[in-house]
């Protein structure tokens, strides 16, 4: 394993430029894609901490059903990535695509950087770990949002791969800095910061200097500074106090375990890239009893699947029912978790120097982390597994028979490509219907002098206060004046009276044509309907992403405005 600070000086110019220019034409490639799933949320945050010369601040946010505090939704969380927002609203103001360049930029470049610097740490090239991990939807859909999940993962990844082998002061210190400011950005980087007590060659950690600082990096990452008067802070034990009480979910471990592997074997590399690792010939033989391997593998599948309720349905809060997937998207997850799995039983093999233990160990600990750490399953919570596991790739591709070793690698690359293509597009889509169907209905409120409201939230419900309407609460029911509702299909979990059977007027509805993306892509969902599906962005459980050809966005017209003929 390479010990030095930095890579080579001949590899340090490249990967900082490859790491500039790749999240650069992801993010010149979504500019003009509109806000999106919580992206409002953080600009409403933004907007309670510091608001815009002239602009009110936002001291209450309807964001499940009824006006409640701010500080209700976003207590528990670490506040450095809205503050970042409010400082660069300054600059840009609300521009989506402006905002996006400017915070996301910086952050996915630390990323694709320190994945190049760890993998040299590793002993494996470092072009193709940035590229299986630039390629990955877990980074680009992210990438593509204004969500805190590349803030997190960015300065983490750098800070970790500084910190291996950081033998002065200096650099310990600007690792430590690095990991705590990624632990301000969102808190899914607190998982692996018991890996720093450890050696990656194994052993804990002998030099005093590195282990007072790792202990302090976990002390401080866990602490969240007050931001105003009624947020007094969050320390670690008040974080694991609610992660304890609200966030434990123990109907729903056997569900997310499920959706982990999932994610694991059909986004965080592509099912072609591990299938084609798996049955190339090697140099290598195999280890002994792979047939029990084999036969243990797929009663680690059979398990889980029966655990997570593909076959059957499952009943949540709120007398809810989640429909089991089936079909092509239920066959194709089948064979992604079995591809996923032969892989990292084939792969794995006992470490000699206990380093590929410690990459293992961070897969795990994020893992367990997105298990008990997380109410719900999202895609973007295992953001942190790509480096690692695409390290642990490239070192099980050196035992195949190298003339194969580019092939492995490449199908994996691609696979990745034509996966997070038509999934970028699918979120494109979907975000552009929200904002279209709010500015259908702020005109039609207009030309019948009715007020908009909707019961949707995300991008929906940011386009609709921007029109001057409101969400609808929950709690106070239907205004009595000329009023006109959008209730969405994907963007709402909330059943109100007037949406029961029988309501009354019947509802006219808005639809966004068959889902198509290019003719090469996959028809991928990155949200899917309403009681189906968590999908990319999460919600409630089964699978990270689906296919269909549906509507991808059905907006319910409702309320008491004058006679009309919808356009569709």
């Amino acid at each position: 394993m390479n010990s030095s600070a930095t890579p080579g000086r001949q590899l340090t110019l490249p990967i900082a430029i490859a790491s500039l220019i790749i999240p650069l034409v992801i993010l010149g490639i979504s500019f003009s894609k509109p806000f999106t799933i919580d992206d409002t949320l953080f600009m409403a945050w933004s907007r309670h901490i510091s608001p815009l010369p002239g602009e009110q601040r936002v001291e209450t946010i309807n964001w499940s059903g009824t006006e409640e505090p701010m500080v209700n939704q976003t207590r528990h969380y670490p506040p450095g990535w809205a503050i970042i927002i409010a400082g660069t609203r300054r600059i840009c103001g609300d521009d989506a695509g402006k905002l996006r360049l400017l915070l996301q930029l910086p952050f996915a470049f630390m990323f694709l950087f320190g994945s190049a610097i760890l993998a040299i740490r590793f002993g494996v090239p470092p072009w193709p770990v940035m590229g299986l991990c630039a390629t990955s939807p877990l980074f680009l859909v992210p990438l593509a949002s204004l969500m805190p999940d590349i803030a997190c993962l960015g300065p983490a990844t750098l800070g970790v791969a500084l910190w291996i082998g950081a033998a002065t002061m200096p650099r310990i210190f600007g690792a430590a800095i690095l990991i705590i400011l990624s632990a301000q950005m969102k808190q899914t980087v607190l998982p692996i910061l018991p890996l720093l007590l450890v050696e990656p060659a194994g052993g804990l950690l002998k030099d005093w200097r590195k282990l007072t600082a790792a202990i302090a990096v976990i002390l401080l990452s866990g602490a969240y500074p007050p931001v105003g008067h009624e947020n007094p802070g969050v320390s670690i034990s008040g974080h694991a106090s609610w992660i304890i009480n609200w966030a434990w979910s123990p109907q729903f471990m056997a569900p997310k375990f499920g959706y982990a592997l999932a994610v694991l074997g059909a986004l965080a590399l592509s099912p072609a890239g591990l299938f084609a690792s798996f049955i190339l010939p090697r140099r290598i033989s195999g280890q002994p009893f792979s047939g029990i391997k084999g036969m243990l593998a797929a009663v680690v599948f059979i398990y889980v699947l029966s655990g997570t309720g593909f076959w059957k349905a499952v009943h949540l809060s709120g007398n809810a029912l989640i429909s089991p997937v089936s079909g092509w998207t239920l066959a194709w997850f089948q064979s992604c978790i079995i591809v996923f799995l032969a892989w990292a039983w084939q792969a794995w093999t006992p470490p000699k120097a206990g380093t590929s233990a410690w990459l293992v160990a961070w897969i795990l600990f994020c893992v367990l982390g997105y298990l008990f750490g997380t109410p719900f399953p999202a895609s973007r919570f295992l953001v942190f597994i790509t480096p690692a596991l695409a390290i642990i790739y490239l070192k099980d591709a050196e035992s195949i028979e190298q003339k194969y070793t580019k092939l492995a690698i490449g199908a994996a690359i691609s696979g990745n490509l034509f996966l997070s293509a038509g999934l970028l597009h699918s979120d494109n889509r979907f975000a552009e219907s929200v904002r279209e169907g709010a500015e259908r209905g702020a005109e039609l409120a207009c030309a019948s002098s009715s007020e908009l409201l909707t019961t949707g939230h995300w991008g929906l419900q940011y386009y609709v206060e921007a029109a001057g309407g409101r969400v609808l609460d929950g709690n106070k029911g239907l205004p009595k004046t000329r009023h006109l509702i959008l209730v969405p299909e994907m963007t709402d979990h909330r059943d109100y009276p007037f949406m029961k059977p029988g309501a009354k007027p019947p509802p006219a509805t808005w639809s966004w044509g068959d889902y198509r993306n290019f003719w090469f892509l996959p028809p991928v969902r990155t949200v899917m309907p309403r009681k189906s599906s968590a999908c990319f962005h999460g919600g409630n459980v089964w699978l990270p992403y689906g296919f269909s050809k549906g509507q991808v966005e059905t907006i319910t017209i409702m309320g008491n405005y004058a006679a009309f003929k919808p356009r569709r």
